[in-house]
């Protein structure tokens, strides 16, 4: 068994959470531009895993010395390898239809796995 640890950190000031649906929603207070984070649930070779994302208190530097408080999300999975995780990065602007942003990038990972 391997540990295997799936992380993407984060600008500080981005709101960062993960909704019931699993999905990661990160938002540009701003601008209101968003950027969805879908993790496609694999199969490791003896049946499904779960991976569930999880939020972590971190640090960035934008300056040499300087700390903010930012945001990471991990993925942990402990299981056999091989093993083959994807993510969906889904940019969402700020007038853009959620739900088609995430069918155009649907059917474009499934026509790229045709």
């Amino acid at each position: 068994m391997h540990e295997f640890g799936f992380r993407f950190h984060f600008a500080p000031g981005l709101e960062t959470k993960v909704r019931p649906d699993g999905i990661v929603e990160v938002c540009d207070k701003m601008n209101r531009a968003r950027l969805l984070i879908v993790c496609q649930q694999p199969d490791s070779g003896e049946g499904q895993v779960d991976l569930t994302p999880a939020l972590e208190s971190r640090f960035s530097s934008r300056d040499y010395g300087q700390k903010e408080p930012s945001v990471s999300v991990c993925w942990t999975v402990r299981c056999a390898a091989p093993f083959r995780v994807e993510f969906q990065l889904i940019p969402v602007g700020a007038g853009e239809n959620e739900k088609e942003r995430v069918a155009i990038v649907s059917e474009a990972v499934s026509e790229a796995r045709a």
